[in-house]
């Protein structure tokens, strides 16, 4: 998924556009290895071209700017949630398609119901503008495309004119 690597020694992952200005090397996280070796001057230098300010770990990215940075981060976040949702909606049809599920089972229906609930609305769209190819739905993995774009391209770019 792009440049989002999540810190070393941490388990926390970051979105793609927030590694805006660490193009190069590992970023150094509390409890890394690399941490404890970096001091005030190395950090410093790290530091983007006209940064000005005596706090060396302080984020590069101006206060005016942080909350629309993390709108995006939140906005990346619920793109990962809903691919999450149309997977699960692919599998479960699937799994009812060839009776592993009983799709008569009220929770069963009820789980189905949800998932087409949020899934139909932008599904049906992409639906209608595909040809008819019989049987198959490619429209899942359209969209599946879509989120990945709008994770790796749109706000990466949204990101660079904030930061």
């Amino acid at each position: 998924m792009g440049s989002g690597r999540p810190c070393l020694g941490a388990g926390i992952y970051r979105p793609p556009f927030l590694d805006v200005k660490e193009a190069r090397g590992p970023r150094e996280c509390p409890g890394s290895p690399l941490w404890n070796r970096l001091d005030a001057a190395s950090l410093a230098a790290r530091r983007p071209s006209g940064y000005t300010s005596s706090n060396p770990f302080s984020s590069p990215i101006p206060e005016d700017f942080r909350p629309m940075i993390e709108l995006l981060g939140f906005i990346s976040y619920l793109i990962d949630l809903y691919v999450y949702v149309v997977l699960a909606s692919v599998v479960l049809s699937w799994l009812m398609a060839f009776g592993v599920v009983n799709p008569y089972n009220p929770f069963v229906r009820s789980l189905a119901q949800v998932f087409g609930a949020v899934t139909e609305p932008i599904l049906r769209p992409i639906r209608s503008s595909l040809p008819d190819l019989g049987g198959i739905d490619i429209s899942p993995l359209i969209l599946l495309l879509g989120c990945f774009f709008v994770q790796s391209v749109v706000l990466p770019n949204l990101a660079k004119l904030f930061v």
